[in-house]
């Protein structure tokens, strides 16, 4: 690893995000990475190792472990997870969730402020509390933006949008036969911004090679906005199944059953998309990333997907 590059510290490397990031940055070679993960001995961290990746040991609940993680880093890739993961408890309790998430990001910031990083990106979501639908993992983040706000970090905010792995991993497609039955968890003809998370180290490099432009702004990743209707419109058109669409109403959305059998954290994430919350702005998306994926390119080589196809 070249000593004369700057390094960018990547919180979350063997994760969805962060290991995106770790690609891209690998791929363009301008920067040296800095991969931090709990567990350093792990075969994630042994590939990234021999891939020529410094890896090292940090933990988002301990604040001087991200120092010396940060320690003589340019800047840092900032993401953290829905904190239950991390609490063990049987029961969601999704206050909690939200303080203990807000807590990790804070030490993120509080680590960067203090080793005088020059550049955070950090991954983060919109305060839904305004619209008075309260997201507990979208406000989470949504703390530690008005935190750093507080703190002399130099910062770009980078927005993600729904996964379109979502679609599989949530079980929007049931395979039965020669018939893929679509249902998404919400209204049919709601539109619905999605990006492909596994490209979301192509907006982090580009935002990094370029300060000037990006400190101190909003960055929105994004890939496009389809609705159930739509999904299932690409997905006839890419296999020989009988694809068909489960219209879920308004009226079913925001009944009791409905909202019970998603669970309140699902159900409130997906009212806010309902009432219109969620908004990207694909030309601020593109100037960060001109080639993100839409829903079709996704399709074309998704794995997951095309088994339920296929």
């Amino acid at each position: 690893m070249s000593s004369d590059k700057k390094i960018i510290a990547v919180i979350g490397s063997t994760g969805v995000q962060g290991g995106s990031v770790v690609r891209s940055l690998l791929a363009d070679g301008t920067f040296a990475i800095r991969a931090l993960t709990r567990n350093v001995n792990g075969d994630a961290a042994t590939k990234l190792k021999a891939a020529g990746v410094e890896v090292v040991s940090a933990d988002l609940e301990d604040v001087e472990s991200l120092k010396k993680a940060f320690r003589g880093a340019y800047g840092v890739f900032g993401v953290t997870a829905d904190a239950t993961l991390f609490l063990g408890v049987e029961k969601y309790n999704h206050a909690g969730a939200r303080d203990h998430e807000t807590q990790h990001g804070k030490n993120i910031v509080d680590a960067s402020e203090a080793e005088g990083i020059k550049h955070l990106v950090w991954s983060t979501l919109e305060n839904t509390s305004p619209s008075g639908v309260h997201v507990y993992h979208f406000v989470s983040k949504a703390n530690v933006d008005k935190y750093i706000q507080t703190k002399e970090v130099p910062t770009t905010f980078l927005f993600t949008s729904p996964y379109f792995s979502n679609i599989t991993k949530f079980g929007w497609l049931k395979k039965d036969g020669d018939t893929i039955n679509v249902k998404a968890p919400l209204p049919y003809d709601v539109p619905i911004p999605f990006y492909d998370p596994t490209e979301t180290g192509e907006w982090v490099k580009n935002i990094l090679k370029n300060p000037d432009e990006w400190i101190g702004k909003r960055v929105d990743a994004y890939g496009s906005t389809n609705t159930a209707e739509e999904i299932a419109e690409v997905l006839k058109g890419k296999t020989t199944k009988n694809v068909v669409l489960n219209k879920v109403t308004s009226e079913q959305f925001h009944s009791k059953e409905f909202h019970d059998a998603l669970g309140d954290g699902l159900w409130l994430n997906n009212k806010f998309i309902v009432e219109g919350g969620l908004i990207r702005d694909a030309e601020l998306s593109k100037r960060a990333n001109p080639n993100a994926a839409n829903f079709e390119q996704y399709v074309e080589r998704d794995e997951a997907i095309k088994a339920i196809l296929s």
